[in-house]
């Protein structure tokens, strides 16, 4: 008579009609006292854009339905109700009609496909040739070379619909961005610098945390986790209508996956790339380089298994400029679907105006090196190397220099020298 009335009570609280999530819940649910469930994996699938609490607890309800029969399956709901009173509230739901309809024959469906039954697309861009809507991109980099101020710079010019760094179109209309698990602080670094980037912070979701309840009901936070929580990212593009989600970086990201296996990085990272197709959403994933990879493929220098590079349609890396210590260069190193986008030199500005500290991109155009030139400026002490091996190329920038703050007038060899006594010409 206890259970009944606690059963009574819970049903009676709150009641309001299932969500459209809720009510998958609740099929499975049906499926399991019909006898249609025989494995949990068939549980993860059905619920594979829920969380880990609905999918444990559900198989916990399979197992104990299957091992000790429905009596005890009743038992189990009512002491999941106690922490989920969404249970108690749909019990009336889950009626299990005496006999079940007698399947209609069908023909099965193949599972291949036809080519010519495939409707043609064009890929479509974010940002040409770099970031494509609807695919994953990785841009690595070791730390401090700019490569979160770089993608708070592209967020903004996603905000506000405007072109991109190397002057291409970019979407052409303002659009939301999610930035995944940044790693600085927002208050005071994330949130000051897209203002200074000219973002519209509207359109702009950061994605932390997650909130949990566990089976005592105690309420907290816990950080978000690409493997377990991408119902949560997918409620975060429709709230701002993402076109781009940054994820920095995504090591941290993965839980206790391990990054160096090739079959957990693919299984961590499938269902994201699926979810930013069905989504139309370009998804920018940060990474840092390995220590002393300098000289090597440039996709082998990545952290963690090769696996990321091969899931990813494009890839792009930040390295220092060879000859200017204050620069950093931006290349592709990837791309299955385009040609290798042209180089880009930028740097991160501080105090262009007076009084404001805040960060910002700067971008320089196009440059050119070669692969040995970069491989120097990102090895260790690769600031001093590209002072002592290129001595030339310096002195020709202190000229130039020289040359343009006297410009338009001339200037003879003897008068450079005189500026530049300790240059050699």
């Amino acid at each position: 008579m206890e259970t009944t009335t606690t059963t009574t009570t819970l049903v009676q609280a709150k009641k309001r009609a299932p969500n459209p999530k809720e009510m998958e819940v609740i099929e499975v649910m049906r499926k399991i006292l019909q006898g249609r469930i025989h494995t949990c994996t068939e549980i993860e699938l059905a619920l594979a854009g829920h969380s880990r609490e609905w999918r444990d607890s559900l198989s916990e309800l399979f197992n104990t339905f299957l091992h000790e029969g429905e009596e005890m399956f009743w038992r189990a709901y009512e002491a999941l109700s106690r922490c989920y009173p969404q249970y108690g509230q749909w019990r009336d739901l889950l009626s299990v009609p005496a006999e079940l309809p007698a399947p209609v024959p069908q023909t099965p469906r193949p599972a291949s496909i036809l080519l010519s039954e495939v409707e043609p697309q064009e890929i479509r861009w974010l940002w040409k040739q770099r970031l494509a809507l609807g695919k994953l991109t990785m841009l690595d980099g070791n730390p401090g070379q700019g490569k979160s101020m770089l993608t708070l710079d592209l967020a903004a010019r996603v905000t506000r619909g405007l072109v991109m760094p190397d002057l291409t179109p970019g979407l052409g209309e303002p659009a939301g961005v999610v930035l995944v698990g940044p790693e600085d602080d927002l208050p005071d670094t994330v949130q000051p610098r897209l203002l200074r980037a000219g973002a519209d912070l509207r359109r702009v979701a950061a994605l932390c945390t997650v909130p949990v309840t566990d089976a005592c009901g105690h309420s907290y936070e816990r950080p978000f986790s690409l493997f377990e929580d991408l119902e949560h990212l997918a409620a975060t593009i429709e709230r701002v209508q993402a076109r781009l989600v940054i994820v920095d970086s995504v090591m941290k990201l993965l839980g206790d996956k391990d990054t160096y296996r090739s079959n957990e990085v693919l299984a961590a990272l499938t269902p994201l790339q699926w979810l930013l197709e069905v989504k139309g959403v370009a998804g920018l994933l940060l990474r840092h380089l390995n220590k002393g990879s300098s000289g090597m493929n440039w996709l082998y220098r990545g952290q963690g298994s090769i696996a990321f590079v091969g899931l990813v349609r494009t890839a792009m890396m930040v390295i220092n400029d060879p000859y200017d210590p204050d620069k950093s260069v931006l290349l592709q190193t990837k791309s299955n679907i385009s040609k290798l986008a042209p180089q880009l030199s930028f740097s991160v500005q501080y105090e262009e105006d007076p009084g404001d500290t805040r960060p910002h991109v700067c971008w320089h155009g196009e440059c050119n090196y070669s692969k040995e030139e970069l491989d120097a400026a990102s090895s260790d002490k690769a600031v001093a190397t590209a002072h002592d091996e290129h001595k030339p190329a310096t002195a020709r920038d202190e000229i130039l220099r020289v040359l343009e703050d006297h410009a338009p007038d001339a200037m003879s060899p003897m008068q450079v020298a005189e500026e530049l006594p300790d240059v050699p010409l």
